[in-house]
């Protein structure tokens, strides 16, 4: 049994990582292979880790932050398919548990969470090949126990987006200016 754990697409194959199992939190991680309908164990996180953030990025999975069963991490380790082992990563600035993840311009997003005290609105960054964490845009809100996702394509991306900033999409790099405004709505 394992809840509070998080899972990501690799290669092919789900990884799950950590979680609780009733009793302890855990450390342990294991794949699907759809292919094969099988379950195979891999070689376990360095630290126990529920709530935590698992994502595929640049070839390697990584698991962060979560809860140890004493407190909330801001630790995190990838694991490398290749060698089979989990390596750790320098620390997020702030611990965290039950937050989302995701890429974006070929970084790594830590958004929102629990520290432990309460709810926070905090979005760090990851840049693998700097293996640096960088402050991000906090979210305007208080968030827990959240998702997140890129939807490409949006046709009012200037909605969501810093004004004038540079989107690099595909192989076209393109400023998004701010949507005009007529006489009658200033």
């Amino acid at each position: 049994m394992r809840s509070w754990c998080k899972a990501s697409p690799q290669q092919g194959k789900v990884f799950i990582c950590g979680g609780f199992n009733g009793q302890e939190c855990l450390n342990t991680a294991e794949y699907f292979d759809p292919v094969t309908s099988q379950w195979t164990l891999i070689t376990s996180m360095n630290n126990r880790r529920s709530g935590v953030g698992v994502i595929a990025y640049n070839g390697c999975l990584y698991a962060l932050g979560g809860f140890n069963g004493v407190t909330r991490m801001n630790t995190g380790e990838r694991y490398c398919p290749r060698t089979r082992q989990w390596m750790d990563i320098p620390e997020m600035y702030s611990p965290r548990s039950n937050f989302a993840t995701e890429i974006i311009d070929d970084m790594l997003f830590a958004i929102g969470g629990f520290n432990g005290v309460t709810t926070i609105f905090n979005v760090e960054c990851y840049d693998s090949t700097a293996d640096e964490w960088y402050d991000a845009t906090d979210m305007s809100l208080y968030r827990s126990a959240l998702s997140a996702c890129v939807v490409k394509g949006l046709p009012n991306v200037q909605d969501y987006i810093y004004q004038n900033r540079v989107v690099n999409d595909s192989d076209i790099s393109t400023t998004v200016d701010p949507p005009l405004t007529t006489e009658a709505e200033t």
